[in-house]
C-alpha cells in the first residue's frame, strides 16, 4: 500500500511539474503580452530619422556634402538599410535575454504571474496600447517644454566655467 501510495504522489508530482511554466517563459509570455518586442521597435524606429538627419549633418556635412543633396540621401538611405537590420537583431537579443534576466532578477514568480494575469485584462490591454503614444507625448513635453530651459541651464553653466577659466588666465 505505500508503494502505490508513493508511486502514486510521484506520478502527480510529475504530471503538475508538466504543466507548469519556468520562470523564464513565464517572463517571456508577459513580454508577449506586453508586446515588448512591438514598443521597443516602434521606438527605435520613432528614433531612426532623428539618428539619420544627424549622422547626415554630422558625416556628410564634414565632407562638403550638402545633406539636401540627392547623392547625400542615397548615400543615407544605403547606410540606414544595414543599420536597421542590425537593430532588429539588437532588440531580439535585448528582449531574449538581457530583458529576461533584469526581469529574473527583479521580479518573483508570483510577481511576473501577477503581471501575466492583469496585461490578459482590459485595462492591461489599454496599458500597453496607449504606451507609445505617451511616450511621444513625453517625448514631445520634454522637448518644448522643458528643453529650452535646459538649454539655458547649459548655457549658464558653461559661461560661467569660461568666466572662471578666464578670470585664472589673469
Amino acid at each position: 500500500m505505500k508503494r502505490k501510495t508513493f508511486i502514486l504522489v510521484l506520478c502527480l508530482m510529475a504530471s503538475v511539474s508538466g504543466f507548469s511554466q519556468t520562470k523564464t517563459e513565464s517572463i517571456k509570455e508577459l513580454f508577449h503580452l506586453m508586446q515588448s518586442d512591438s514598443l521597443i521597435d516602434k521606438m527605435f524606429s520613432s528614433m531612426l530619422p532623428s539618428i539619420s538627419s544627424s549622422a547626415a549633418t554630422t558625416v556628410l556635412t564634414s565632407k562638403g556634402i550638402h545633406v539636401k543633396d540627392s547623392l547625400a540621401q542615397s548615400a543615407m538611405k544605403s547606410i540606414m538599410d544595414p543599420i536597421r537590420v542590425k537593430l532588429a537583431d539588437i532588440i531580439k537579443r535585448m528582449i531574449n535575454v538581457d530583458m529576461v534576466q533584469w526581469y529574473d532578477n527583479y521580479f518573483t514568480q508570483g510577481e511576473i504571474d501577477d503581471y501575466i494575469r492583469f496585461y490578459k485584462t482590459p485595462s492591461g490591454q489599454k496599458l500597453i496600447n496607449s504606451q507609445l503614444a505617451m511616450q511621444q507625448d513625453m517625448v514631445a513635453i520634454v522637448t518644448q517644454k522643458y528643453m529650452p530651459e535646459i538649454m539655458n541651464i547649459i548655457k549658464e553653466q558653461t559661461d560661467k566655467y569660461k568666466n572662471k577659466q578666464q578670470q585664472k588666465k589673469q
